[in-house]
């Protein structure tokens, strides 16, 4: 009497198997006879002590309740052991299909199964990467230095006679007329962005009414009455005006600025260190931390994509259509298009597309850091995986339950977060092997402004 299961594996293509997995008659007699005499040991049947109900009798109320039990059991049980008796190191399964589940004819299915690809990397030991390293420089800390005094800004009201600028908010009243209609008395506000600044591309929020207007309010005065004429672009004006020309005039009530208190050991308590040497001292730390954690993120971009670029292997399109998918999904506005894209996507659809592009580059990367996590025996402590999951869960607010709920062990992402950190290390122990070489340059004209 055969009562363990067959597996017969047929190569679809390289990296595909088909595995079709058959179970006799009397093995699946015997297997739904334990799925019925475990059943009947747990219901309730009226008449009947627990336990105590005749077989028969549950499996003509349960009988089909236990069988498609028994059937996803088996499936599961039978896929997990074709794969560790062939040793198939399978990346993706595709379509489980069940043929057969009867005590005459016993049970059976197939499922498809992708392979992970054989992944080939280069020598780690000495290979050669170059990474250019910003200089803290005194005029970079200078900057960084007069961000973080701009940071600690509080809205103040501009005194009468002090002029508007460029980020000052105005609060006002608008008049305007265009081919024989007008509105008056109009309450606005807005923070200025003049054209000049957009020009230079100094920070500042996006014009509010337009830059006609941000340009009539520069150098106004609190009561000040200008004028102004501007073609209509802003959702602001009446409806009835947008797309016009209109002229008129805006009556100025009020102007804040944002003021940053001036670095000095008067005001040092506002900024939280006891003396003006220590803020300082303060803000080098942050710079070279900032700078630390830049040159180290280059290095492992640098590594990366010499390894992309020397590693051999072919991938399965599979894992790329399987990535795109994801990111199409994530991109879905309503049900009705997750809905199409989770039950009829096509890759044909989608492989000139860019996320087909970064789909199959993901992908690559991923097996790449796998592979490095693989030839440097990485593993990961339980306390490195808690500290990683306490960062995690603060960076994105996660409340207790939901800290309980994604990370709950066996969770899909619970073994995201630990590849993660798998991934990082073998890709940081990498890194040490390398011959990393750094070139320091000067801090560019743009990094000193923003500081």
């Amino acid at each position: 009497m055969n009562i363990s299961p067959e597996f017969s594996i047929e190569d679809l293509e390289p990296a595909k198997k088909k595995v079709v997995v058959s179970l006799s008659p009397d093995g699946y007699k015997k297997r739904y006879d334990v799925a019925l005499t475990k059943l009947s040991q747990q219901v309730n049947l009226k008449g009947f002590r627990k336990g105590k109900a005749p077989k028969d009798l549950v499996r003509k109320i349960y009988g089909e309740e236990a069988k498609n039990k028994l059937i996803e059991d088996l499936t599961q049980e039978y896929v997990d052991e074709a794969v560790k008796k062939h040793e198939l190191k399978v990346g993706l399964f595709q379509e489980i299909k069940q043929q057969q589940a009867s005590e005459q004819e016993g049970f059976s299915f197939s499922f498809e199964a992708v392979l992970e690809p054989e992944v080939s990397l280069p020598e780690l030991k000495g290979l050669k990467i170059q990474v250019e390293k910003v200089k803290a420089t005194d005029t970079y800390l200078e900057s960084v230095i007069e961000r973080t005094r701009k940071s600690y800004s509080r809205i103040q009201e501009l005194k009468n006679g002090e002029t508007a600028a460029n980020k000052d908010i105005v609060s006002f009243k608008i008049n305007g007329e265009s081919e024989g209609n007008s509105f008056s008395e109009t309450s606005g506000f807005c923070t200025l962005n003049t054209t000049e600044a957009l020009n230079t591309k100094e920070e500042g929020p996006k014009s509010e009414w337009g830059s006609d207007i941000d340009n009539a309010l520069i150098g106004a005065k609190t009561g000040d009455t200008v004028s102004y004429a501007t073609k209509v672009a802003s959702d602001r004006f009446p409806e009835e005006f947008r797309g016009k020309t209109v002229k008129g005039t805006i009556v100025i009530e009020k102007m804040y600025r944002f003021e940053a208190p001036e670095l000095s050991e008067e005001n040092i308590a506002t900024f939280g260190t006891a003396t003006v040497a220590e803020f300082k001292e303060s803000c080098k730390e942050q710079l070279d931390s900032a700078l630390e954690a830049e040159i180290n993120a280059k290095k492992e971009q640098a590594l990366m994509d010499l390894l992309l670029e020397k590693a051999t292997f072919d991938v399965h399109e599979a894992f790329a259509s399987r990535e795109v998918q994801g990111l199409v999904y994530e991109k879905a506005t309503t049900e009705d298009e997750k809905h199409k894209i989770a039950h009829h996507f096509k890759l044909e659809d989608h492989k000139a597309s860019e996320e087909f592009k970064n789909a199959e580059k993901n992908v690559r990367i991923r097996f790449i850091l796998d592979t490095l996590v693989k030839n440097q025996n990485v593993n990961i402590t339980s306390e490195e995986l808690t500290q990683h999951l306490i960062s995690r869960a603060q960076q994105m607010r996660m409340t207790g339950e939901q800290v309980r709920k994604e990370f709950a062990p066996g969770s899909p992402r619970l073994r995201e977060e630990t590849n993660f950190v798998l991934r990082s290390k073998a890709l940081n122990e990498a890194i040490k092997l390398a011959d990393v070489s750094v070139k320091e340059i000067e801090p560019d004209a743009e990094r000193l402004k923003l500081g």
